[in-house]
């Protein structure tokens, strides 16, 4: 599973709607039908505009996914979760960069 979080909040938001968005996913992909325990990678995204992007890219690749709007933040979009991926399809994700140090990755 490969997560997308806003590196425009600060780390410890980061970490918490990065978390969101794995429930989130967990609650809606088949995880158990896997061979192995999932990849889970976080990426950066910059803002939401970013983010809203790259909903766009994973609609495009046909790589379903789930997103999180936060509550306490008026509603925004702050962090999405893709359907496991396994294989080739890792690749789609090599232009994104990872999250660092808790935010500023992008």
């Amino acid at each position: 599973m490969y997560i997308f979080v806003r590196t425009d909040l600060s780390a410890s938001q980061c970490a918490v709607q990065s978390c969101h968005a794995a429930i989130e996913a967990a609650n809606h992909f088949d995880f158990d039908s896997l061979e192995d325990h999932p990849y889970v990678v976080i990426l950066s995204a910059r803002d939401e505009r970013r983010l809203h992007r790259v909903r766009k890219y994973l609609v495009g690749e046909g790589i379903k996914h789930v997103h999180f709007y936060e509550s306490d933040l008026d509603d925004q979009l702050t962090a999405l979760a893709t359907e496991p991926i396994q294989g080739d399809r890792r690749q789609l994700f090599r232009k994104y960069q990872l999250l660092k140090n808790g935010n500023g990755g992008e």
